[in-house]
């Protein structure tokens, strides 16, 4: 369907395209023609470099108002992430509200470090986190410690020691319950009651900081959830799938594109990108990005320079130039370069829109300054001056379908 019709509208920053789309061209004669209806459809786009859209709904209702028709969020398709999720199916357990929020505390290297020593140690006792070795750390153990507590991450309980043999015999999460058990006739293995043997105070994981330390569960969780305040949809998110014996950490489809992210929890080395590559041939996604809590090895990212150039002329006959591997090196990276790499798709998508809508509106030049600005607002009414708005305000309700879709980039698009 060509776009038959289109107005831009300017306001505090954003730009609002709505476009009319018609596979019959007797649509410019409707003044003349009203004997038959003509099927059209009906485009509400916002592009925004904050993600702000005040007036978008005001925008919307205006639309439904004068065209006398319903309006619904549009998502661009991906066939091949459908037949992927199709083949893979998704068994990523959902995170609960508490998995997020520990997730998010891992993110701090030294909540990570802490978290990881204890699960190491299966219980380490308080008195020896200033020890040599745990202390001469660059983080601060006791924040680090109130951080994973607070989470759900780590638990503290007290351990009973025999002090015969230095073994473990028994643990509590209260001392008090030692002091019961003892009254109630327990003894140590030696035979000395269990209250007089040595008692201490140690820190263990929980079950759910055990799992999300496990293949790096709070990392996918992580990059899950930045997906989706970008505007993907949780059901466009695919995590620690399997495709022909090949564990694939996380697939999404962005704005109709397939994306394949490798997520690591240490340095991304030459080996690590062999496997990598071999599962972009599987896949053949539109986008590659590497998520590691470390950085990509140098060798790493010459081998996928060579590949990329050794597959050109191959591209070339497709007419597909091919992206480079886009690399987000430590966790504090994550959010902004997603929030780049997903931008970066929605310009594409904006600049689209735009082509199809510009022939149809000329839009003054104070208004597309402001924009630049990013200074002042912009009223709708000043913001377009166009031949073509009269055709929005012919009587369409009977000849306009109910079945209208709106097109718009859910995530910031950077100007």
């Amino acid at each position: 369907m060509s776009v038959s019709k289109a107005e831009i509208f300017v306001e505090s920053g954003c730009l609002y395209v709505v476009t009319l789309q018609s596979a019959d061209d007797s649509f410019a004669f409707m003044e003349e023609t009203n004997d038959e209806a003509v099927i059209v459809r009906l485009n509400v786009s916002a592009i925004s470099s904050s993600g702000d859209t005040p007036q978008l709904e005001k925008i919307v209702e205006t639309c439904k108002e004068v065209m006398g028709c319903e309006l619904r969020e549009y998502r661009f398709p991906s066939q091949e992430f459908d037949k992927i999720r199709e083949e893979a199916g998704d068994n990523f357990s959902p995170p609960s509200d508490d998995e997020v929020k520990a997730s998010f505390v891992l993110t701090e290297k030294g909540n990570r470090s802490l978290a990881g020593r204890i699960k190491k140690s299966h219980g380490l006792l308080v008195a020896d986190l200033n020890k040599k070795g745990v202390a001469e750390v660059d983080f601060d153990i006791e924040s680090a410690r109130g951080a994973l507590e607070e989470a759900g991450i780590v638990s503290s309980e007290f351990m009973v020691t025999c002090g015969r043999n230095g073994q473990q015999i028994a643990r509590a999460p209260e001392a008090e319950l030692i002091e019961k058990m003892s009254q109630a006739g327990v003894k140590c293995v030696c035979g000395k009651p269990i209250a007089r043997e040595r008692l201490e105070e140690a820190l263990t994981i929980t079950d759910m900081g055990g799992g999300l330390l496990d293949k790096s569960r709070w990392l996918s969780i992580v990059v899950m959830e930045e997906l989706k305040n970008l505007g993907v949809k949780a059901n466009e998110i695919l995590v620690e799938s399997t495709i022909g014996g090949d564990e694939l950490d996380c697939i999404a489809n962005v704005s109709g594109e397939l994306c394949l992210f490798e997520l690591k929890d240490k340095e991304f080395s030459l080996r690590e990108a062999y496997s990598f590559g071999a599962k972009m041939s599987i896949v053949s996604p539109r986008h590659a990005v590497i998520v590691t809590s470390e950085y990509v090895g140098g060798d790493a990212k010459d081998h996928f320079e060579r590949s990329r150039k050794a597959g050109r002329s191959a591209r070339m006959r497709r007419r597909d130039p091919g992206a480079p591997v886009v690399y987000i090196e430590g966790v504090d990276a994550i959010r902004s370069k997603l929030n780049e790499f997903v931008s970066s798709i929605h310009r594409s998508d904006a600049g689209r829109i735009l082509i199809g809508a510009m022939p149809f509106a000329a839009v003054l030049p104070a208004s597309l300054l402001r924009v630049l600005e990013g200074s002042g607002s912009t009223s709708s009414n000043e913001s377009v001056s166009s031949s073509r708005r009269r055709a929005v305000r012919r009587r369409q309700p009977a000849k306009v379908p109910p079945q209208q879709g709106g097109t718009a980039a859910p995530g910031p698009v950077p100007s």
